[in-house]
């Protein structure tokens, strides 16, 4: 019985052993695929721009400008959509400010892209948002305790303005106001 275990447990080390060989190679190659897809991407950055000189020096002169003003649109959309979205952006940050909701800037600025940027934005957010309801609960706990001194304060009722003991007609006013809703 013991030897069984000791081979059972000498199995068990070679599987982990084995298992952290192969997490190592799959890193490795990750990496080494995310190197490789970069200078892919840059490479072909650099192949569209030539292919974009090659197109224009083969256009008549009214077909370059047209391909110009199409690119100008182009980047003035891209524009407006960015500028759109600052003023959004904005908007939220002034709305949470007059709640008095500190959630941070970054967290709201960042727009996600990918799933996982998603997931990390959400969390992130998530994050910042307990931690400043975290830290109004503090805040209203830390308050001053209601003064038991004894005194009440009075309050007016529409027989006291009835019997002509109210001291002015504005203080009438703020009665009817108050009992309204106004």
């Amino acid at each position: 019985m013991a030897e069984e275990e000791k081979q059972e447990l000498e199995l068990e080390k070679e599987l982990e052993s084995v298992d952290s060989k192969i997490q190592t190679a799959i890193d490795e190659v990750q990496k080494q695929f995310k190197t490789e897809i970069a200078g892919l991407n840059r490479k072909n950055s650099e192949l569209e721009k030539e292919l974009e000189t090659e197109r224009k020096t083969k256009m008549t002169d009214l077909e370059r400008v047209q391909f110009e003003k199409e690119a100008a649109e182009k980047k003035a959309a891209t524009l407006e959509a960015q500028q759109e979205q600052f003023k959004i952006d904005q908007m939220i940050m002034a709305g949470l400010s007059a709640k008095e909701i500190n959630v941070g800037v970054k967290s709201l600025m960042k727009r996600p892209g990918t799933a996982d940027e998603l997931v990390n934005w959400i969390n992130t957010f998530t994050a910042s948002v307990e931690t400043e309801v975290e830290r109004r609960v503090n805040e209203r706990l830390k308050g001053k305790t209601p003064d038991s001194s004894g005194q009440q304060a009075t309050t007016k009722t529409l027989d006291s303005f009835k019997d002509g003991n109210s001291a002015s007609e504005a203080e009438f006013i703020e009665y009817l106001k108050q009992t309204i809703g106004a």
